[in-house]
């Protein structure tokens, strides 16, 4: 990292000498040795070097571009690690409503979640089922539909659409991550009983007593690892659930 910070160091003295800092060579130059200062937890510089770049990147009417947005995600997660929220929530907020993340930086989920979470405390749903959706998406692009940390997106988009009355959409939705699960992960795990108890506030009680052995194997799974006969009735019973009325 010593060797490197020096050789981008020079380069971008002599890039920034010959081209102008608002070069795009330059800029690239000022992202990476930025990246390599934040490896070595140089904040200050850090700070400096990504603001300029935005700054410039603002300045020549390229806010739009991957690479301004890329920077910009860049210093909301560098506040992020700081602790200078406030600030990094207004990037994350704007990052958002230009539609975009380049990244899978942890810091970005965490501000977004933390959005979702305002939002969801001021009961506004139609932000909370954007940001949410945004999220899934971003998930599922970056890590796949059957990932772990995809799934557990699903259940709160679900409970956003209950919020909302959408009892259609919530179903479809946890119904895909009960699917997902069962094909991955099998009934008895975790992730797969949680959808089935999240379905279970979806129909409601008296639907639920058309499912009895599903409910069962919902509730009873989370305590007995060995219940394999209320595992086995649930999954006959989450299959029929799908059946077209006859």
């Amino acid at each position: 990292w010593v060797d490197a910070a020096e050789l981008y160091r020079v380069a971008f003295i002599t890039s920034k000498r010959i081209l102008g800092e608002a070069h795009p060579g330059t800029l690239s130059i000022t992202d990476h040795l930025a990246q390599i200062y934040e490896a070595k937890s140089r904040w200050g510089e850090v700070s400096v070097l990504y603001r300029q770049c935005l700054d410039i990147r603002r300045d020549n009417n390229v806010y739009g571009h991957p690479e301004t947005l890329s920077t910009m995600e860049n210093i909301a997660a560098m506040c992020m690690h700081q602790g200078h929220r406030p600030e990094a929530f207004d990037l994350y907020r704007e990052l958002f409503e230009k539609r975009t993340f380049v990244t899978t930086r942890p810091e970005t989920w965490e501000g977004m979640g933390f959005l979702r979470n305002h939002a969801i405390r001021g009961e506004r749903w139609n932000e909370a089922e954007k940001l949410r959706r945004a999220i899934l998406d971003e998930k599922r692009r970056f890590l796949g539909a059957d990932d772990p940390t995809t799934l557990d997106w699903q259940p709160p988009l679900a409970l956003v659409y209950q919020k909302q009355h959408r009892w259609d959409e919530a179903e479809t939705l946890l119904r895909d991550y009960i699917d997902r699960s069962l094909e991955v992960n099998g009934l008895s795990h975790k992730i797969t009983l949680h959808g089935l108890q999240e379905m279970q506030a979806v129909w409601g009680p008296r639907e639920s007593l058309r499912c009895p052995s599903l409910a069962a194997a919902a509730c009873l799974g989370l305590f007995t690892s060995g219940r394999q006969d209320v595992f086995r009735l649930g999954g006959r019973c989450w299959k029929d659930t799908r059946k077209p009325p006859a």
